[in-house]
This record gives structure tokens, sequence and C-alpha cells, in this order.
């Protein structure tokens, strides 16, 4: 599993505004970032090594003179060590650092970091309390039973744990032995997707509209591989001379088809002033969304065989067989087919008076 850091704002001065300096300051340091604005707090997905997270986030943090609050974080292999080192670092600061347990301090910053191996050592000295992720009322039965800490949890067999609680107690189980397999939510910054083509310097409207189109059909696949759409695309052009020409379009429904996003592209391209040559074509899909049930579609579409004798080749043996279990049936093959009739021609007789007679003809 990656390493998870947890950050928490322990003295803002504006909540707000300090709390997204604290979420743009998390979307730099890692693409996967989950907020938790209710806490003033976020997960950030560091990947597989720390170092340069702290090495960076050291940087930013003295570099940036207007962010003035304080940060209380943990770091950890699991998002429950990385929260519970946190709050056990507001709460017990002096018991905090350990033999292992390496404590981080700055002007700006304190953060525990629960190296690798140490997971089961240190949530043994966490008390009940910590256990966020469970119930109150769980926490509480708990402390009737007189256990204080996770350590006394884990004593307990686990037979008994889920007898009590159920699939509650198995998670109390892994819990109170440092182990927490809930993955990070990244939901900051929001999810787009971009397309970028370098045109060296294009002055010709076909070429540009070459290159939307092969935007549109790109970012059409990938939203329809996520079941996605979008409420808001945007192109941006960059002019050899100029500023960079920018146009939005909004829709109501998410859209995926690429026809619709090729022809508001388009759209976007004749509102646009191009006084000078085109050297880069950026479009963005935001606003993201799940497709509603209508825009689904279950099955994918088929292009027609092109290869009629290769295609013939194939589906004989197949052929022979339904002629050996239904008589000699009339087959129109080749032919656009929309009913069953057009495909294999048998006696009906809703459809025909004397068996073995069609009005198809046969196609050999």
């Amino acid at each position: 599993m990656a390493w998870i850091a947890y950050l928490l704002l322990s003295s803002p001065q504006d909540n707000s505004g300090t709390y997204q300096k604290l979420l743009n300051l998390g979307s730099y340091l890692s693409p996967k970032v989950e907020p938790l604005p209710e806490e003033l707090s976020l997960f950030i997905d560091l990947g597989n090594e720390p170092g340069q997270f702290l090495k960076e986030l050291h940087c930013e943090l003295n570099n940036d003179l207007q962010f003035t609050a304080f940060l209380t974080g943990g770091i950890a292999r699991n998002k429950f060590l990385a929260k519970a080192a946190a709050l056990f670092l507001l709460k017990e600061p002096g018991m905090a650092a350990g033999r292992k347990i390496k404590l981080i301090k700055s002007k700006k910053y304190h953060l525990l970091l629960i190296p690798e191996g140490e997971e089961r050592s240190f949530s043994a000295r966490l008390p009940v309390d910590f256990l966020w992720p469970v119930e109150a009322s769980v926490l509480n039965t708990l402390k009737l039973m007189g256990l204080a800490t996770l350590g006394e949890v884990a004593q307990i067999p686990e037979r008994q744990l889920v007898s009590c609680w159920g699939s509650t107690g198995y998670r109390l189980y892994l819990l109170s032995r440092g182990i927490d397999f809930t993955p990070l939510r990244a939901s900051y910054p929001p999810l787009r997707y971009l397309y970028r083509t370098e045109l060296g310097k294009a002055m010709d409207r076909r070429t540009i509209e070459k290159a939307l189109t092969q935007a549109a059909n790109h970012l059409s696949q990938t939203l329809k591989k996520q079941f996605l759409g979008c409420h808001c695309l945007k192109l941006y052009l960059y002019l050899e001379e100029g500023p960079v020409s920018t146009g939005i379009r909004k829709f109501a429904t998410p859209s995926s088809q690429a026809v619709h996003l090729k022809e508001n592209l388009f759209h976007l391209l004749r509102l646009s002033r191009i006084n000078s040559p085109v050297y880069r074509i950026v479009v963005a899909v935001e606003e993201l969304a799940p497709l509603q049930w209508r825009q689904l579609k279950l099955f994918e579409e088929t292009k027609p065989p092109t290869n009629i004798t290769q295609s013939r080749k194939t589906i004989s043996p197949w052929l022979k067989k339904l002629q050996q279990t239904h008589g000699s049936p009339i087959l129109n093959y080749g032919c656009q087919a929309d009913r069953r009739e057009k495909i294999l021609c048998f006696w009906d007789p809703l459809h025909h008076r004397l068996p073995g007679v069609s009005t198809l003809e046969q196609v050999d």
C-alpha cells in the first residue's frame, strides 16, 4: 500500500481561505487528495516514498509567507494510523515520539511518521478514543468493559469480537493491530481529462479542425470507458503572438459523444479570434458526472464485415449445421438485414402458402 499523510489545520485564522490554501498545497504535492472540509483536514497519497513529500512540504511552507496557519499531521501506511498519529500528536505531544517513531518539527508544522513495521507497536499505545472509524456506541461499550488501549483490544480473540459486533468486530480486530484497508477516495482537484497537441505554426483552419476532431474522438473514448460525461468543455488556442484564446461551452446533461464534442469545438473555433499562427491546442472536459441510463449502451456498435469472402468461409460450418437441423433454408447472406427472415428464411405459415416457397431470392 502507498504511504498516506493526514494534515490538519490546528490554528486557522480564516477557515475558508486557509483551508483552500491547504487544498491547493495538497494538490500541488500529490495528484490524489481526499478533502475533509468539516474537519479542516485532508488525506494525501504519497506514493511509495514519503521523503520527497517532506522536502517539498518544507520548501512550500517556508516560501509561502501568506500561509500563517499551523499544521499537525501524521504519515503512515494506511488512513487509520495517519489520522490517529496526528490526533495523538495533538493530545499527547510529549508521548508521541518513541524509539522508532519519528517526530518532525518545523515552525509551521509538526508531523509524526510511523515507520513500516511499527504499526502494531504504535497502535497498541493508542487510547480507545482514537478508533475514529468506529461508532461512538461501540467505543462506549469497550470502555465499560474496562478496555483503555488498543493493545488491550488486540488481546481479545477475533471470534469474540465478531460474535459481539459482526463486521464492526472484525474491523476492530484489524484496527487494534494497526491494519486498515480503507482506500483513499481522491476527489480534489476535481477530475478532468485533457487532450494536448502541438501544431507548429498552423494558420490553416482545416489543420486546426482536424486536430479538434482527433481531440473529440480521444476524449469521447476516455469518457465512455469510465461511463462518464462532461458538463463543461473548454478550448485553449495558444497563439504565437497575443494571449491564449479560450472558449467554454456548458451542457445541461453530461455529454460523451464524439460528434457532439466535435460540433461544440468547431463552434468555439468559429467564435475565437485567431490573429497569429496557432502552435498548441488544449481541450479539457470538466465537471464530470455519470452518464444517465438512457445514454448507456449494453453492447458496443459492431461494423459490418469488410471481407465478405473470408466471412463466408468462417460462417459456412454453422450454416451447414443449420441446414441439417432445419432442412434446407434459403440464405440471404452479405446484405443488410433488419429482420430474421432476411437472414434465415424458413417456411412460415403466416407468410407463405406452400412449404418451401419464399419471396426472397437465394444468394450463393
